[in-house]
Parts: C-alpha cells; sequence; structure tokens
C-alpha cells in the first residue's frame, strides 16, 4: 500500500521552499500586482468629486458642496455648466472629460470595458498558452499590460480612454 504524505513532508522531501521558488514566487507577485492595481484603480479613476455653484453664478443658489448622497446632487443638471464646479481639485475621468448627467453612464462603460477585454484576453491568451505554453503568455501579458496602461496615462480622449482600457482588459 502507497504511503500517503502531505504537502509539507512533500516539500521537505524535495529540499524545501529555496532560493529559486523565492524568485518564482516574487516574480509572479510583482506581476500579479500590475492586474490587481488596474482593476482596483477602477474605483479611483471613475470617482466622481462633490460639486458647488460659483460664487458669481445668479442660476445656483447652494451654499455647500453637493455629494452624491446629497438630495440636491442631479440639480446641476438642469442649470448651464457655467454655473457650478467641481469642489475638490481631484482628478478623474469624470472632471477631466466632464462625465456628468447625460454622459455619466460612460465612466460606467470605461469600468464596463475592462471586464469585456477580460473576456476576450481569457479566450486569446488560453489559446496561446496552449500553443505556446504557460510563461510566454504570462509575459505577453504582463507586457500588454504594461505598455496599455502607461499609455493610458495620456490620453486626452474619453473614446481612446475606453479603448485602452479594453486592451488593458485583454491583458489582464
Amino acid at each position: 500500500m502507497a504511503k500517503t504524505i502531505t504537502v509539507d513532508e512533500a516539500l521537505a522531501e524535495l529540499g524545501g521552499f529555496g532560493l529559486f521558488q523565492w524568485l518564482i514566487y516574487l516574480g509572479a507577485s510583482i506581476a500579479e500586482m500590475a492586474v490587481t492595481y488596474q482593476i482596483f484603480l477602477l474605483t479611483f479613476i471613475t470617482a466622481e468629486p462633490k460639486w458647488l455653484c460659483k460664487n458669481e453664478s445668479l442660476i445656483c443658489n447652494f451654499s455647500e458642496p453637493m455629494g452624491l448622497t446629497d438630495d440636491d446632487y442631479e440639480a446641476r443638471c438642469d442649470m448651464p455648466r457655467s454655473e457650478w464646479k467641481f469642489a475638490d481639485d481631484f482628478t478623474s475621468i469624470v472632471t477631466e472629460f466632464d462625465l456628468v448627467c447625460d454622459d455619466s453612464i460612460l465612466a460606467t462603460v470605461a469600468s464596463m470595458f475592462i471586464f469585456a477585454g477580460w473576456i476576450i484576453g481569457s479566450i486569446l491568451f488560453g489559446f496561446l498558452s496552449d500553443r505556446f505554453g504557460r510563461k510566454v503568455a504570462f509575459l505577453a501579458c504582463v507586457i500588454n499590460i504594461s505598455v496599455v496602461a502607461l499609455a493610458g496615462a495620456f490620453v486626452h480622449s474619453l473614446w481612446l480612454f475606453i479603448i485602452i482600457r479594453f486592451f488593458v482588459g485583454v491583458g489582464i
């Protein structure tokens, strides 16, 4: 009858978790941080800061900044854009591309496209992994995320930003 051993016993028998295993683990962890960062980044790049009336406004008469939880938050949609401003110097795609009122759905579209790319990338890199090996596919994903995410930091067009988020998703 074969003797059953635990994972810990098997590792000890093979020589333990040595320097090479630590280097592999560290390299894979650093690469996975790029993926994790891109997912958590969505929370910050689509954030919508509070808004307030401009001081010289004759139409807007709110004295306090309005946040997402305030009852009159959507009141700005009935005013000209020149009558109010964002309360903070915080920058996101909402402030950068003025994604408010009717255009606010586009921030969600940008978030959605990363997951659409994720679906396509799963199929594409699954095929590449089968064809060329896991290491090649893994490196291709890491390079894709690094290059495309860096390019995304410099875009000045919402639609180009959305396309870049799609290709980031492909690499995830």
